[in-house]
Formats: C-alpha cells, structure tokens, sequence
C-alpha cells in the first residue's frame, strides 16, 4: 500500500522525503510550493501509511489553499481514515481525536466535507482497485 500512494504522489509531479523528526512534532507535511511531501520515519510503519494518505489528500484537495486550515485537516484526515480502512489498517484510535480537535467538536464541519472527503477516497481506491490493490 505505502508503495502505491507513492507512486500516486509521484504521478502528481510530488516528491517524497523520508525523515526520522520533524520540526514541529507532525507526523508529515506536504509543500506545494516545492512539490514535496515529507513524512517521518520514526513513526510505526501503520503511521506512516496513514500519514502518507493524509498527505496525499491535501495534494489532491488542497492545492489552491484557499480553504480554512481546520477544514483541510478534516478532509485529509476523513481521507486517510477511509482508504486505510479500505485495506483492514485500523486508524481510527488517531483519526477520529485528530478530526475532532481540528473539527472544533463541530459535526457540521465534518459533514461539510462528506463529498469530497468521498470522492477523494473514491479516486485513490478506484486506483487501487485498477491496480489489484483492494478488492473489488
């Protein structure tokens, strides 16, 4: 799974960076400016997976940045949550703190990005299905 996303981030014109810390504790970060996804390795290989998914989200979604940063960080996350779930890896014990922290306790705010959060996870999924990722 983790080489798929990889190859999908790539095919989207990105880089990945692999390293062991971060400067502000996260556990990935994606630069549009300089087409760079970075992620830490001093996770558990889970996390980096999950990681790379949320990151792969917001270069799908969010290269215009014109949305609220909160609002970002739900979807990538709602995304992540999704398509790990797709293939058995259990995130929610992170995803669904993370999404509630950045949702502000908000359920509104959640549901405002329900169809883009599905149709993001959709693509990356029909994609890996093509590929004989994941089931059919």
């Amino acid at each position: 799974m983790f080489s798929y996303l990889v190859d999908e981030l790539e095919s989207r014109g990105f880089a990945l960076e692999l390293g062991e810390d971060s400067e502000h504790g996260e556990n990935g970060y994606t630069q549009h400016a300089t087409k760079i996804v970075r992620i830490v390795t001093s996770r558990s290989a889970a996390s980096m997976v999950k990681t790379l998914a949320h990151e792969l989200a917001h270069v799908i979604l969010h290269a215009d940045r014109s949305m609220d940063r909160s609002m970002m960080e739900v979807e990538a996350e709602s995304v992540a949550f999704l398509v790990c779930d797709a293939f058995g890896l259990a995130s929610d014990d992170y995803s669904f703190g993370y999404v509630t922290s950045w949702a502000g306790a908000d359920h509104k705010k959640v549901l405002a990005t329900a169809k883009r959060v599905q149709d993001c996870a959709g693509e990356i999924l029909a994609k890996m299905q093509a590929r004989e990722l994941v089931a059919a």
